[in-house]
C-alpha cells in the first residue's frame, strides 16, 4: 500500500493523490510550505480554534467549522488558521487598508450597524 511521503496517510482510491504525496500535502507545501501534519500542528498550537474569533475549527472538512490557512498575499507568510468568516473579513480589511484609512472604515462600519 502506497503512503504519502510527507504525512504517511494511506494513498488509495479514497484519497486524491499524485505520485507519492496526497493532494493536501502537495497543495499545502506549494502554497504555504506546510504539509498536512504541519497544518494540523499549527491548528493544535491554536488549541483547535480560529486565531481571531476563537471559534472551534477543523481542517480538511467541508462544513461550517472548516478552518483555512491564512497567509499574507504579498509575502506568502503564514499567519495562522482562521474560520471562513474571519478569513473573508481579513481579506476585506486588507483590501481596505490599501485604499482607505482603517479607522475611517471601522467608524463607517459602526455607524452603519447602529
Amino acid at each position: 500500500m502506497k503512503r504519502c511521503k510527507h504525512c504517511d496517510i494511506k494513498l488509495d482510491e479514497s484519497v486524491y493523490h499524485q505520485g507519492k504525496q496526497c493532494k493536501t500535502c502537495r497543495n499545502g507545501i506549494q502554497r504555504y510550505g506546510l504539509s498536512r501534519l504541519d497544518q494540523l500542528n499549527l491548528l493544535k498550537q491554536q488549541n483547535g480554534k480560529c486565531k481571531l474569533c476563537q471559534c472551534k475549527v477543523e481542517l480538511f472538512v467541508r462544513d461550517n467549522q472548516a478552518g483555512v490557512i491564512d497567509h499574507c498575499h504579498k509575502t506568502g507568510k503564514v499567519r495562522g488558521v482562521l474560520c471562513g468568516g474571519c478569513n473573508t473579513l481579513i481579506g476585506k480589511i486588507d483590501a481596505v487598508i490599501t485604499t482607505l484609512d482603517l479607522n475611517e472604515y471601522i467608524k463607517n462600519v459602526k455607524l452603519y450597524l447602529d
